[in-house]
């Protein structure tokens, strides 16, 4: 079976998702990947790997899809924030991205004052 990766946004997990673990069976709906956003925190070779974006609000713009499978692996990311130019806004530092393997998650991960968590990478075999 084919092994898709999907990004998952702290913030819809935070907001709207159930708790997985590794061996989990799951269906999300998924929409396509901002490689842009994640280029810059992970860098471009790990971002276009990423498959799918899961994406729980249905007002999407984006086309979506249901993806369904066995969740093989799960990694939270973790990143820097530096104030935009005007000041205004938090943005995630370029290549600040730090990866830990994890057996289970519910979207709250520790956070520092340095690293903040982002989202999760999760490796789903196809069913």
């Amino acid at each position: 079976s084919e092994v898709r990766r999907v990004w998952i946004d702290g913030w819809q997990m935070q907001c709207c998702g159930d708790p997985f673990e590794v061996g989990s069976v799951v269906e999300w709906t998924v929409a396509p990947v901002d490689t842009e956003f994640l280029g810059v925190v992970l860098g471009s070779a790990e971002a276009e790997s990423v498959t799918d974006a899961e994406e729980h609000h249905s007002e999407s713009e984006h086309a979506l899809a249901t993806l369904s499978g066995e969740v093989r692996s799960i990694t939270s990311v973790h990143c820097a924030y530096e104030a935009s130019p005007k000041g205004d806004e938090l943005y995630p530092v370029a290549d600040s991205a730090r990866l830990e393997a994890k057996p289970r998650v519910d979207g709250w991960e520790r956070e520092t004052d340095d690293l903040r968590f982002l989202g999760y990478l999760v490796d789903l075999a196809e069913s």
